[in-house]
């Protein structure tokens, strides 16, 4: 199943309708509170994995890309059942926690570090000659 634009109003340049569905049939991002077509770009699709026999199977990995990057919401056994951890290979972010306890939380904490972690590699590169 593609992914197809919901209808925009022009006004405020806000989604009026629920994003579908991505192809792996799990919910990727939910817009039907409203939000912009550009925060919808980045599709968070459930990632978890489960034993046959786990009765509980409530989410604990969301990935997303952005480019060349795989980025990684997920928690860790090592960690409190509560911590959320980014990972992004590509940066070299490894099981890095997040102060966030909500999973919406999260994601937007991972994108700020991730976009922070980005513009320094720009900033970096602009003084190389």
């Amino acid at each position: 199943m593609g992914l197809t634009r919901p209808a925009m109003e022009p006004a405020q340049g806000r989604l009026n309708a629920r994003y579908a569905a991505n192809s792996l049939g799990k919910t990727a991002f939910d817009l039907s509170t409203g939000g912009t077509w550009k925060e919808a770009m980045m599709i968070w699709q459930d990632t978890s994995s489960f034993s046959q026999g786990e009765k509980d199977r409530t989410p604990t990995c969301w990935t997303a890309r952005a480019g060349v990057l795989q980025i990684v919401v997920h928690r860790h056994i090592h960690y409190e059942k509560t911590a959320w951890l980014l990972s992004c290979d590509g940066l070299r972010l490894g099981c890095r926690e997040l102060s966030a306890t909500d999973i919406a939380d999260a994601k937007r904490e991972t994108v700020e570090i991730v976009r922070g972690k980005l513009m320094e590699a720009i900033e970096s590169l602009r003084s190389v000659e």
